[in-house]
């Protein structure tokens, strides 16, 4: 029996989100758009009109829905950090487009996110700066 398709919620209906990551997981095979939110009205507007799917003006409201399994953070980085925790928190994958944070004091996921404080796994595409750049 094949597995259910995990079900996406994205946080930021941005440029970005409309034009890649709401209609990717629309045919990416395994995944299924469910939800997604943003607290612009015209952005919600546009979401809805391309996905079908609601969309919440609040992130809270979307991680906090028990048919989403994973939340795509494409919200601006200044925001990056608390969704990244809250997503965690509340048991979620999460898939986070980069940076984490934006100030070297920033938290990062799975410095107590998460349902024990752990993050499950990180995966890095690019090498660390060295050390004072």
């Amino acid at each position: 029996m094949p597995a259910r398709p995990v079900r996406f919620g994205v946080v930021g209906c941005g440029v970005i989100a409309y034009w890649t990551h709401l209609r990717e997981l629309r045919r990416m095979k395994g995944a299924t758009l469910v939800a997604a939110a943003d607290p612009d009205p015209e952005a919600r507007r546009r979401a809805h009109r391309l996905s079908g799917v609601p969309v919440h003006e609040r992130a809270e409201d979307l991680v906090a829905r028990p048919d989403v399994d994973a939340v795509l953070v494409g919200a601006p980085p200044a925001l990056h950090a608390d969704l990244a925790v809250a997503v965690a928190s509340a048991g979620k994958h999460l898939y986070l487009e980069k940076p984490i944070a934006t100030t070297a004091g920033g938290r990062a996921p799975g410095g107590g996110g998460g349902r024990d404080g752990r993050c499950r796994r990180r995966h890095r595409l690019q090498p660390p700066l060295p050390p004072g750049v």
